[in-house]
């Protein structure tokens, strides 16, 4: 249960959630809640990893003030992608571009990789990308889970999210900051397809706002790291300006990006992918692709809805 507050950098209340291990499912007890493996840490930080471990996210100091500076110089340089509509919310990784992704990946990359190595334990950059939330009321994006993108059965999948300009109210203005359910990694049994009507949280978004929700006002530099699981949103921006995040989705070093696919029996199939999957594959065309080799393994789905007691 989510129930002791606890003050985070950044100076929003959380509240604490349950451990990281193997539980059966309280839907059905005879499903494995697939939990991260507390032997492997994804941080070098000690009371990081634990706090992640807790709540599902933690901030940490990742760039310094000439880093940001120079990341947010690179974003200029490579400009939008060619069909950015510059409104709502718009991602690199949605593009249609393979040569603009691959070449946001690859100036980007030696401008975070010391900070990678620093904060993350043997972590590789799987997936790069700008989050572009331009202004206006449209451009919200409601509570949800991230797909499985890690074989999440051995291991666990984060992304670093780090804004190049502050997020938050400003003259109660809110531009968009990253808002996160604190241990809402540990809600739900099994892995996630991309379809995220899918999920037996897809029906909880105004409840889930208005009891567990936690806004984290961030500054330049400052990244939130979370797990692939936790539910996260933001609200519009209202500001006058874009609100510019550079996202980085990482694995361990030893683990592998995975794609999960429905079948016509309601099953999930699960697929190794290559690093470089979603630069080539578009995530809308995803059920195109034509796998090397069979599945890694056959999932049910993730199960029944959920209600905001349970």
């Amino acid at each position: 249960s989510l129930h002791a507050a606890l003050p985070i950098s950044g100076g929003s209340p959380v509240r604490a959630g349950g451990g990281c291990e193997a539980l059966p499912g309280r839907a059905d007890p005879g499903r494995a809640r697939y939990r991260c493996p507390v032997s492997r840490p994804t941080l070098t930080n000690p009371k990081d990893q634990w706090h992640l471990e807790q709540f599902g996210y933690v901030v940490v100091p990742f760039l310094d003030r000439a880093g940001v500076q120079a990341v947010a110089d690179e974003y200029e340089r490579i400009g939008r992608a060619p069909d950015d509509p510059q409104v709502s919310l718009t991602w690199t990784f949605h593009s249609q571009s393979s040569e603009h992704k691959r070449q946001v990946a690859d100036r980007i990359a030696p401008l975070v990789q010391d900070s990678v190595d620093q904060v993350l334990d043997r972590h590789t950059v799987y997936l790069t990308t700008f989050i572009t939330k331009w202004t206006g009321e449209n451009s919200g994006f409601g509570p949800h889970q991230d797909p499985t993108l890690v074989d999440e059965r051995k291991f666990r999948g984060v992304v670093v999210w780090m804004p190049l300009g502050p997020t938050g109210r400003r003259d109660g203005v809110d531009n968009g900051m990253l808002h996160i359910v604190p241990g809402s990694h540990l809600f739900t049994d099994g892995l996630r397809e991309q379809n995220v009507n899918a999920s037996p949280l897809s029906d909880l978004d105004e409840e889930l706002i208005a009891s567990r929700g936690v806004g984290i006002p961030t500054r330049p530099g400052a990244a939130i790291i979370f797990d692939n699981r936790v539910i996260h949103y933001s609200r519009p921006n209202l500001s006058t300006e874009p609100r510019v995040v550079l996202s980085l989705g990482v694995r361990c070093d030893e683990g592998k990006c995975v794609l999960l696919r429905p079948t016509e029996d309601g099953s999930l199939e699960l697929f190794e992918v290559d690093d470089d999957f979603y630069m080539d594959v578009l995530p809308a065309e995803r059920h195109l692709f034509e796998p090397a080799d069979g599945p890694l393994a056959s999932i049910s789905a993730t199960g029944a809805p959920l209600t905001a007691a349970q």
